[in-house]
């Protein structure tokens, strides 16, 4: 499901992927999806893995048009799963899954995982446990 739609895995689970030594462990499912990919995404996720999502933020609802930027979200639903485990479905403003990483508050986050692929922005601060925040 994630190779098919462009999928990827960052946030805390991609940062705790790279650092396996740590004690905390991540609490929620970061997805980020490509616009284009998101729809038929959603449908394909509901139907197999989660039932009544609930929409936290949609770009559309503002009252004034929002110019989006290259590393903006444009929608965000989080689910929450019976074990209390949350699962947040970030849309991009782009057809990239990965875009909205780049304007993450910090170089911790910079950080995914895809199916075929695993990718660390900041490897010299991330692996030594060291960070810039934005």
């Amino acid at each position: 499901l994630m190779r098919s739609h462009g999928v990827i895995i960052s946030g805390s689970a991609a940062l705790r992927f790279f650092l396996p030594g740590e004690t905390w462990q991540s609490t929620d499912l970061d997805l980020y999806v490509p616009d284009d990919a998101f729809d038929a995404f959603r449908l394909a996720f509901e139907s197999r893995f989660v039932q009544g999502s609930r929409l936290l933020f949609d770009s559309a609802e503002f009252r004034e048009p929002v110019e989006p930027d290259a590393y903006s979200v444009k929608q965000l639903l989080r689910y929450s799963l019976p074990s209390g485990r949350v699962i947040d479905v970030i849309r991009s403003h782009t057809r990239a899954a990965s875009a909205p990483l780049l304007g993450f508050w910090s170089t911790l986050l910079v950080n995914y995982i895809s199916p075929d692929v695993f990718a660390c922005g900041y490897p010299e601060y991330t692996l030594e446990r060291l960070a810039v925040l934005k």
